[in-house]
């Protein structure tokens, strides 16, 4: 299962097409405001359903997935969110050393 409040929790990134049985390789991540931070493994999946509720103490989701079985580590997912946080930093200090 895949919680999140205020944008923060776990989160299934799917990164691969849907396989003819329904099921999908995707990579569970500790996600903080949305983004992704520290991944958790691989599974193949099938996705069951969401919700989303709004409370009086904030907005959460729920998804839920039939995990399968756990498979090797989605690298490409890896590399894809490492590239995007080094973009990121990278455009950070740019705009310190630069705006000063």
């Amino acid at each position: 299962m895949a919680y999140t409040l205020y944008g923060c929790g776990t989160t299934f990134r799917a990164n691969t097409p849907l396989l003819p049985d329904g099921t999908f390789i995707t990579t569970k991540w500790i996600v903080l405001f949305f983004v992704p931070i520290i991944p958790l493994g691989s599974y193949r999946v099938k996705h069951l359903g969401s919700t989303s509720e709004f409370h009086l103490t904030g907005f959460s989701s729920t998804s839920e997935y039939q995990i399968i079985q756990r498979v090797p580590w989605d690298t490409r997912e890896v590399v894809k969110f490492a590239s995007y946080i080094l973009a990121i930093i990278i455009v950070f200090i740019a705009i310190n050393v630069f705006v000063k």
